[in-house]
């Protein structure tokens, strides 16, 4: 999947190096976006945990953070659910993310919308880019 070489990403909240971000509307109030990078944490031979505690911790109000070990596509991944609490609309949503490493440097699919419903209509959005992502060559 081609990457956007753009500072700040299309859609969510702004995310300091190492990460490039594409995002796509996922048919609701919110993003579906894929951030990839090869610095730091997200440099070749890193670890999907580290990768997405990275990712979280460049939230903004992030808290309630879980991750585990999944795999998904055959490749090795670590996948975080975490509120974000929006101090501008004064409420708590949930998000989710899942990271995985490449020869390449790391890949980490994020999913935020609008609110709690708003999440939860998205996460098959989520679940299935998750169950379709995998090696190419």
């Amino acid at each position: 999947m081609a990457t956007s070489k753009l500072p700040t990403p299309v859609a969510g909240t702004p995310r300091p190096e190492p990460f490039n971000s594409l995002a796509r509307a996922a048919g609701h109030i919110g993003f579906l976006a894929v951030w990839s990078g090869a610095k730091g944490a997200a440099a070749p031979g890193g670890s999907p945990r580290a990768l997405v505690k990275t990712f979280v911790a460049a939230e903004h109000f992030a808290s309630n953070v879980r991750i585990r070990e999944v795999k998904t596509g055959g490749l090795p991944a670590a996948e975080a659910d975490y509120t974000v609490t929006d101090l501008a609309a004064g409420e708590i949503r949930p998000e989710r993310a899942l990271a995985v490493m490449t020869g390449h440097g790391g890949v980490v699919l994020h999913l935020g919308g609008l609110n709690a419903g708003e999440h939860k209509a998205m996460l098959p959005a989520f679940e299935l880019a998750k169950k379709t992502l995998g090696r190419t060559s």
